[in-house]
């Protein structure tokens, strides 16, 4: 096992058995393409003309298969292009150790695991990897199109190792940890920025290593599906809807003027 594989099991687990690197999701070029396809369908990945500056941050990369795999078919899509400010792909995860814990999970310091690793030859989109914490991203207010959270932060900080919900918080407390990172996210989003979560039971690994709950239902587990869930959404500046079906189906918050 290499040293991120190391470091992120330190913080993950080792699941039922399987790493998170094992995942469909984590390295498949073919789920990519999926994915792509359906963020252009969408309207996640904007058209040609509306590329520039757009930023694309996935929050629970690990070792950035998916990333890297999303950024060669979007260089590929605007191949002979020029932007003044090139399109990005941010691969980010919590890849490290935290040095000076408290018992409030506070710390002092975050020293990077990430190791230096071939980074595709890209000619029109910037990537990059940072590790963080999802709940401190060092990410500028207003600055992200896109931002990724696939059975990452948001589906660790309600669920224990075993897929359960954690019975060291009440649900009052799992929620407002929930709504904390909901607003962090939503802090980086440019107006109409989108939060986007995996919200399939079935189909999207082949091994699937965590529980058949997706992160959409974790969210419904503390109480965000309920109509009091939904105003506490827009009242942080979020409208949800879902897009896809099956296998693909994802849950997407769209940041609105809160004022409106």
């Amino acid at each position: 096992m290499d040293e991120m594989s190391r470091l992120t099991q330190k913080f993950y687990g080792d699941g039922n058995g399987a790493g998170w690197y094992e995942t469909q999701m984590g390295k498949s070029p073919e789920y990519a393409l999926k994915l792509f396809e359906l963020f252009k369908q969408e309207g996640i990945i904007p058209e040609d003309e509306e590329l520039e500056g757009f930023t694309l941050v996935d929050v629970s990369a690990n070792r950035a298969e998916l990333e890297v795999h999303l950024a060669v078919l979007l260089d590929r899509q605007i191949k002979g292009q020029e932007f003044v400010h090139s399109p990005k792909v941010i691969a980010i995860d919590f890849l490290g150790k935290k040095e000076g814990e408290k018992e409030d999970g506070s710390y002092d310091r975050f020293v990077s695991g990430i190791q230096p690793e071939k980074i595709p030859n890209l000619k029109n989109v910037e990537f990059s990897r940072i590790s963080a914490d999802a709940r401190q991203l060092p990410l500028a207010e207003g600055s992200v199109d896109v931002l990724f959270d696939r059975l990452g932060a948001l589906w660790y900080s309600v669920h224990d190792k075993g897929g359960g919900l954690r019975r060291d918080k009440t649900f009052l407390e799992l929620q407002k940890i929930v709504l904390e990172i909901l607003k962090n996210y939503a802090r980086t989003l440019k107006e109409k920025g989108k939060i986007i979560v995996d919200a399939t039971q079935k189909g999207m690994y082949l091994n699937q290593v965590k529980s058949e709950k997706s992160t959409a239902v974790a969210l419904s587990e503390v109480g965000l599906s309920t109509p009091r869930g939904l105003q506490d959404l827009e009242d942080i500046g979020l409208r949800v809807k879902f897009v896809g079906k099956g296998a693909d189906r994802l849950l997407v918050f769209e940041k609105v003027d809160k004022n409106k």
